[in-house]
């Protein structure tokens, strides 16, 4: 049984405890791995230990204090120890005690770790896709998995048959790879034949996102670097795209119109590039490409007006174009010059369904409603507008939200149900837009 301490273990030079300090490390751990998403184990157990409670703030700090406290005395000792079980005592400890730090102080100073994103299936079974994550250093913004992908992942997850009528899809900004392999999750189960494509501008997300697929969907065949078969013979190929390479490809196209050329944003960008050597990933074959794709995903990617810019206009040419069918579409609905075209108060699935059933080619995009960023939502709307989309639905739900009215809209809910969900619900109060637009 698992007994806990009155005081935390310190080193001391005379006579120092060793076990107790590694337990008390490994018990840290163990809160970390539950906050970053993974299921509590009741079996696990850590013998003698200090329970630092890391959800009270100020118990944190006393945490990395005394996590600091440690790896001072930790090193000292090192300089007058001999043995060699001391030494490699000692270098756990110290080994172990940075990345707890890293990881207690923020995304800033993270190391690379694996998270764990619970999602569910149309009948509320659960599954969890594991993601390695980037440090902070290595990726910026991209190393973290942000609430946006986490709603579109939900939408995906819970909707597998609507998904299935797409053949070739794309993903912009991937990130860590939530979504895109979300989708390859669900659609492996299908007899059809899917062309995925994950796409990043980081070599170290393109690694990422890479590993994780493997994790995620261990049956898969290797083919070669960010390349694999999975399921029914379906293919899925992880590749970087530059969305501003957009620029000269619509350049070069005779008679284009909105090719205004987009300067991408200073800062991020030029940070990133400078010091990237040649990628070992495929860079995507954006010229050759063009009206390709059935369905586009894309996930918080509007986070500087540039990008609100320089999306629709990657969207426009990677789009495939069959204007039989959505203007066949359209034509059900009376005015369908209004935005959106389904009111957010009607339950958009009959009308959805209908869309995918009639291959209607479709852009579906989550973005993050921050206060700060609202000129970039609305740039994003207008620019998609330019370029001819119409956007069928949107919805504004927080995560927590967007569970409870899933459960209250679906059939097959029970009490049993509601359990599952609300036992993995994410602390997050923003509020997030989810688009369709066609």
């Amino acid at each position: 049984m698992s007994k806990t301490l009155e005081i935390p273990p310190t080193i001391d030079k005379n006579k120092t405890d060793y076990s107790n300090i590694l337990n008390t490390l490994s018990y840290l751990k163990s809160q970390l791995k539950l906050q970053r998403g993974f299921q509590n184990n009741s079996q696990e157990s850590f013998s003698i230990h200090y329970p630092w409670d890391l959800s009270d703030s100020t118990e944190k700090s006393w945490c990395i204090n005394w996590l600091q406290s440690l790896i001072k005395s930790a090193s000292k000792q090192l300089m007058v120890h001999d043995s060699p079980e001391s030494l490699e005592q000692l270098d756990s400890i110290i080994s172990q005690v940075s990345d707890i730090i890293s990881e207690l102080c923020g995304e800033g100073a993270s190391n690379p770790k694996q998270v764990s994103i619970r999602l569910w299936n149309s009948s509320f079974d659960p599954f969890d896709v594991i993601l390695n994550e980037p440090s902070y250093q290595e990726a910026d913004l991209g190393s973290k998995t942000w609430g946006s992908s986490i709603l579109l992942s939900r939408f995906i997850s819970r909707n597998p048959s609507f998904f299935s009528q797409y053949t070739k899809i794309i993903e912009l900004g991937s990130g860590t790879g939530l979504c895109g392999i979300s989708l390859c999750k669900i659609l492996q189960e299908y007899p059809k034949t899917f062309n995925i494509t994950i796409t990043d501008f980081l070599d170290p997300l393109l690694f990422s996102i890479s590993s994780s697929f493997k994790i995620n969907l261990p049956e898969s065949i290797p083919i070669k670097q960010g390349s694999f078969q999975f399921g029914q013979n379906s293919l899925a190929n992880v590749s970087k795209l530059d969305w501003f390479d957009v620029n000269s490809v619509i350049s070069d196209t005779p008679n284009q119109d909105n090719h205004i050329h987009i300067q991408p944003p200073q800062a991020n960008y030029f940070d990133v590039s400078q010091n990237m050597s040649v990628s070992s990933f495929d860079t995507f074959p954006l010229k050759d490409s063009r009206d390709s794709y059935d369905l586009i995903i894309a996930s918080d990617v509007l986070y500087e007006i540039q990008h609100a810019l320089i999306i629709p206009k990657v969207v426009h040419l990677l789009l495939l174009k069959n204007e039989i069918a959505r203007n066949s579409f359209l034509n059900a609905f009376p005015d369908a010059s209004n935005f959106p075209i389904i009111p957010s108060f009607i339950n958009p699935t009959p009308y959805l369904d209908k869309l995918s059933l009639s291959k209607v080619p479709l852009f579906l995009i989550t973005a993050p409603l921050r206060k700060t960023h609202w000129a970039e939502i609305n740039t994003f709307e207008s620019t998609m507008i330019q370029f001819g989309f119409k956007c069928i639905f949107y919805k504004d739900t927080s995560l927590s939200q967007d569970l409870e009215n899933w459960y209250l809209s679906n059939p097959n809910s029970t009490e049993n149900n509601r359990e599952k969900i609300s036992s993995n619900t994410i602390s997050d109060d923003l509020i997030y837009r989810i688009y369709f637009w066609i």
